[in-house]
C-alpha cells in the first residue's frame, strides 16, 4: 500500500492506496521564508507610505478571502478600512473558479462595479463574461494586489500595480505555478485545499463545481473538505427555488453548485463537515469513510489515481511542460 497525505482543515487526513499504482500528484507550492518575506515586503513597502488604506469590500470576496487579508494586513501593522465605496486599494488572491473564471483584484473590481447586472444574469444562468476593454475600464489612483498562495496560508508572490497593469503577467505566473502537471485520471482523489480555505462554504462548492466540471463523464471523484455549518445555512439551501435575486454569495456559488449536480450527474462524492441532509438537498452524493469508498472501486480504476492537494487554486488546464514533454516523447 502506499500511504499519501490531504489536507484537511488545519491538519491533514492519510489515505492508504493499493500498490503499484500511477499516481498523479498535483501538489501545493512549498514556499520558502525567504520568497515569502520578500512578498510581505512588497505589500509594507506601498501600504505603509499611504495616509489611508481603504480596501474595496466586495460581495464577490469570500468570508475566508477577507479574513486572510484581514490577518495578512494586522501581521503587518498596517490600519485599514474596508470601504464600499472610494476604494485606494483593491486586494485579491487570485485563483481560476468555475463561475467568475479568472478571478483576482481586476475583475472583482470589475463585478463590483457591474454588481447589478452580473447577479442578474447569473440568475438568467448566463455565465459570467469581461469585455475586451477590461484594462481600460480600470481607475488609475487605485493600486491593484494580487496575493499569490501556495494553497495554504503562505503567500507565494504578490503583484501590484496601480491602474492593473500587471494583470496579463500575473496570470501567466498563477498558471505557470497552478496547471494540471499531468492528465486527470478517471479516479480522482483531492482536498479542497485544507486551512483557512475548506471551512468557507462558498470556497468548498467552487472546488466541487471545479472537480466535477474537468472529471471524465464516467470517473469517480472524492473530495475532502471542511465546511462550517451555520442555522443560517439550512435555510439558505432550503430556500434556493424561491430566490429572485442573490444576496450573498454563498448563495451564488450553491445556487449554481445544485444546477450542475442536477443536471449532469457523475459519480462525485463529499467527505467531510457538511451534514449528508445539507449535501442531499444540493445534489452532491456524501461518504463517511474514504477508504471504504476506495474499497467498492473495481481495481481497473484504482490503477491511475489523481491526487490533487488543492482544487481551490488548481487551474484546469495541462501546463506547458506537459505539452512539451508529450511533444518530445512523440518525437522521440
Amino acid at each position: 500500500m502506499v500511504e499519501v497525505w490531504l489536507p484537511y482543515e488545519e491538519t491533514e487526513i492519510s489515505l492508504s492506496l493499493p500498490d503499484p499504482i500511477d499516481l498523479r500528484i498535483e501538489p501545493r507550492k512549498l514556499v520558502p521564508e525567504k520568497s515569502e518575506a520578500k512578498a510581505l515586503e512588497k505589500i509594507y513597502s506601498l501600504l505603509s507610505e499611504l495616509d489611508e488604506v481603504r480596501i474595496l469590500d466586495s460581495f464577490f470576496l469570500s468570508e475566508a478571502e477577507k479574513r486572510f487579508i484581514k490577518r495578512l494586513l494586522d501581521k503587518l501593522e498596517i490600519d485599514h478600512t474596508f470601504v464600499s465605496e472610494d476604494p485606494n486599494i483593491v486586494i485579491d488572491i487570485p485563483r481560476y473558479d468555475p463561475i467568475f473564471l479568472s478571478k483576482g483584484s481586476v475583475s472583482i473590481y470589475y463585478l463590483e462595479s457591474n454588481r447589478d447586472e452580473v447577479l442578474k444574469s447569473l440568475m438568467k444562468k448566463i455565465p459570467v463574461s469581461y469585455p475586451d476593454n477590461l484594462m481600460d475600464s480600470l481607475p488609475d489612483n487605485v493600486y491593484f494586489i494580487d496575493i499569490i498562495v501556495n494553497g495554504g496560508a503562505e503567500v507565494y508572490d504578490v503583484y501590484i500595480s496601480e491602474g492593473g497593469g500587471h494583470w496579463e503577467t500575473l496570470w501567466r505566473s498563477y498558471e505557470s505555478l497552478w496547471s494540471l502537471k499531468s492528465e486527470l485520471a478517471p479516479l480522482i482523489i483531492s482536498s479542497v485545499g485544507g486551512w483557512p480555505w475548506d471551512s468557507d462554504i462558498s470556497l468548498v462548492a467552487s472546488s466541487l463545481m471545479k472537480i466535477h466540471q474537468n472529471m471524465a463523464g464516467d470517473g469517480i471523484a472524492i473530495v475532502v473538505g471542511d465546511g462550517i455549518v451555520r442555522d443560517e445555512l439550512f435555510d439558505m439551501v432550503a430556500n434556493l427555488d424561491n430566490i429572485n435575486m442573490f444576496s450573498s454569495l454563498p448563495e451564488v456559488y450553491l445556487y449554481h453548485l445544485r444546477k450542475l449536480f442536477t443536471e449532469v450527474n457523475k459519480r462525485l462524492y463529499f467527505f467531510g463537515g457538511l451534514p449528508s441532509t445539507l449535501l442531499k438537498h444540493l445534489s452532491v452524493k456524501s461518504i463517511k469513510n474514504i477508504e471504504w469508498m476506495l474499497r467498492t472501486i473495481p481495481s481497473r480504476m484504482k490503477r491511475s489515481i489523481s491526487l490533487i492537494e488543492d482544487a481551490l487554486h488548481l487551474y484546469p488546464q495541462l501546463s506547458a511542460e506537459y505539452h512539451e514533454d508529450v511533444g518530445e516523447a512523440e518525437e522521440g
